[in-house]
């Protein structure tokens, strides 16, 4: 038993080496090809791939958040040729750029994802000044983005970083982690930030409304008729979503406990900030709706693959 463990270990963590792995772009004019190996030395090692790509060969693309494109020119240059091409800075590549008598190194995008790493690895190796501008690091605190790597975690609900690094900015003391093994019910709000195992991202957020009193097996079973449905395994599940006027109401906390699933308890203010496609009862009580709007506000990409169905007295709706 022990040897196959150790066996699913290797496996894991040779898995995981790769996942880690990044591949530094070092993009420079034909002129500077000694400074641009010069970095390339300076950066490579076993999760570092680096390679030397000439200035004409470059295709500016900036999608790709497994690179990290290290420029050898003038600043000016590189907004010109990336800023019609930069969409999301969780998507976007971290960009850099060093002058070509290597004094000093910028992060341009990705500061938080890669970009400010790399700048002190350069400062460290090749003594460039590392010019990084975001305020956590310039206030010398750790980002959350920070945080979750020195965790190994990933940030589950990422529209809370910006509030996150601000309290972290403003407060004199460090913002504490506490760490919550489910099943549990948890109510958030934008002000909490989710970090969570990398080997086990999240898929799919269950929207659930009720009538009132409405049985445990009810919504059970009304879960895994829908699950069947839409040919999703319950392992893929992260959570149950609910409203919060629902909170109290036994058969979906029940159902939620039997599954071994945790209930996210979804505010108002919360749910009204989303306009769901199908039309809800719940508008009455003042609400934009319960099973769609809590599934796609507790999910990551705010998309649903199942729109609200009706199941006798449960209502359901899956995001992603």
């Amino acid at each position: 038993m022990s040897t196959n463990n150790n066996r699913r270990n290797r496996r894991k963590n040779r898995i995981q080496e790769v996942r880690a792995i990044r591949i530094n772009k070092i993009i420079h004019f034909k002129r500077d090809r000694k400074q641009a190996e010069k970095i390339k030395k300076a950066l490579q090692n076993k999760q570092n791939k680096t390679q030397l790509t000439p200035y004409k060969k470059h295709d500016f693309k900036t999608n790709n958040k497994n690179e990290t494109h290290i420029y050898i020119m003038a600043l000016g240059i590189v907004i010109r040729k990336t800023k019609d091409k930069l969409k999301n800075k969780w998507k976007d590549t971290p960009i850099l750029v060093v002058d070509r008598n290597l004094n000093h190194v910028i992060p341009v995008t990705g500061g938080h994802h890669g970009a400010n790493e790399t700048a002190l690895k350069l400062h460290q190796k090749l003594g460039l000044y590392p010019a990084i501008t975001t305020a956590t690091e310039a206030s010398q605190k750790p980002s959350l983005e920070a945080i979750a790597r020195k965790h190994k975690k990933q940030i589950h609900n990422k529209n809370s970083s910006k509030k996150i690094n601000s309290y972290i900015i403003d407060l004199e003391t460090d913002l504490p982690i506490i760490k919550i093994d489910g099943p549990r019910i948890i109510e958030i709000e934008d002000n909490v930030a989710i970090l969570q195992n990398p080997e086990k991202p999240p898929k799919y957020i269950i929207g659930i409304g009720a009538r009132k009193n409405v049985k445990t097996e009810n919504v059970i079973n009304a879960i895994k008729k829908t699950l069947k449905e839409n040919n999703i395994k319950k392992k893929e599940i992260t959570a149950i979503a609910t409203a919060d006027i629902k909170k109290h109401e036994e058969g979906i906390k029940k159902a939620a406990k039997k599954l071994k699933l945790p209930l996210l308890i979804v505010p108002k203010n919360k749910i009204n900030q989303i306009n769901p496609p199908s039309e809800s009862r719940a508008t009455d009580l003042g609400y934009t709706g319960v099973a769609e709007p809590t599934a796609i506000a507790t999910s990551i990409q705010k998309k649903l693959i199942q729109n609200k169905k009706t199941i006798g007295d449960v209502t359901i709706a899956i995001a992603r």
